[in-house]
């Protein structure tokens, strides 16, 4: 395998992106574990935090700052480990901050079903383990919106989430994108350089990477690019002996056991990976979850609403459920009406009416 240095442009708002997170913190994403290591496993979990928030929102330092009510110059130093003086009233400051920042980006949407409580507690193993696991079910069942809640919750700078590229892609665009979900600058490194730094980044603590929608590499990509990307994540589990969650779609499930590289992905799902069918239906529970969550109760049996309700569970999972009843609580909206059957019903019938009117 080549690891010469690629020549794929680096997009300009990429790096200007990279830059602007970067902007007075003074220590890179790599480095961060070794500047706070003579703090607390608890102060570098609310160091950690704040770091990774600060990427996320592409904030510099004086945004953390104005977000956390500590100064940029105290933050600087707290970050490069060369805080002289007692960093427990730092330390309380930004975990109180923490608290209100957490309560105000909650997620009032997310409903807990057994499909979420299931897969929260897969990845709460793949890390403690620090195992391989591949988790597949059928489109639409809610896996990446539970991944992402997953991520939100556990946002303490060791949980990170990357969605496949779904155009195609090469090796080095693909570990380009892991660097990206990492916070690491990927710039003008060969792919060998970026594995080893991803992989030792990985490697510290209890981390999680969850890779979502994998099954769209067998999908847009070369032959040849699939088992490169495939066999850059066996090396990168074995470098890191990190947790890896790979999900995605029966397509997934597919190639890695009765597909045409199956011998070749077999190395990946040797590393003592753990396999998860996720069921395709929801529960009653999770449905009546759902419908509390609109202030609604099950419709009349053999009603008309009945019947969509069915239909649609049955055909499409709870994703679409979820868009018919925004569309019924709009619809119900616009009339000035508390959200009835009755809405959910017009609503479903109107955007039939479109659907065949598009013929």
């Amino acid at each position: 395998m080549s690891h010469a240095i690629p020549t794929d442009p680096i997009p300009p708002a990429a790096t200007a992106a990279m830059l602007a997170a970067n902007k007075g913190f003074s220590v890179s994403t790599e480095n961060l574990d070794s500047a706070i290591a003579g703090y607390t496993p608890e102060q570098q979990e609310v160091l950690n935090f704040w770091f990774v928030l600060a990427k996320d929102k592409g904030w510099g330092l004086a945004d953390l700052a104005k977000n956390t009510g500590v100064s940029t110059t105290v933050l600087s130093r707290v970050f490069r480990g060369i805080y002289n003086a007692d960093v427990s009233s730092v330390i309380g400051t930004l975990s109180r901050a923490k608290a209100n920042i957490s309560d105000k980006v909650g997620n009032p949407d997310f409903i807990m079903t057994a499909l979420a409580k299931r897969m929260f507690q897969v990845f709460d193993k793949t890390r403690s383990l620090q195992t391989v696991t591949i988790m597949w079910g059928p489109k639409g069942i809610g896996k990446t919106t539970i991944e992402k809640e997953y991520v939100r919750q556990n946002n303490h700078g060791r949980t990170f989430y990357l969605r496949c590229p779904s155009h195609g892609c090469t090796l080095y665009q693909f570990v380009q994108c892991v660097a990206k979900a990492l916070h690491i600058s990927g710039t003008r490194h060969t792919v060998m350089t970026l594995r080893e730094k991803i992989g030792l980044y990985l490697s510290r603590g209890e981390r999680l990477l969850i890779v979502d929608e994998l099954h769209d590499i067998f999908l847009t990509c070369r032959p040849r690019e699939v088992i490169r990307i495939c066999e850059f994540l066996r090396e990168l589990y074995d470098i890191s002996q990190s947790g890896l969650a790979l999900t995605g779609t029966e397509v997934l499930h597919k190639e890695f056991f009765s597909g045409d590289h199956r011998e070749v992905l077999a190395q990946l799902v040797d590393r003592g990976t753990v396999q998860i069918e996720l069921p395709g239906k929801p529960t009653q529970k999770d449905v009546l979850a759902f419908l509390a969550h609109y202030e609604l109760t099950l419709p009349d049996k053999g009603s008309e609403a009945d019947r969509l309700l069915n239909d649609i569970i049955c055909a499409n999972g709870l994703r679409k459920l979820t868009l018919h009843l925004r569309d019924g609580k709009a619809y119900a909206v616009k009339l000035q009406e508390p959200l009835a059957w009755h809405h959910f019903v017009a609503a479903h019938e109107v955007i039939q009416s479109l659907s065949k009117k598009s013929r």
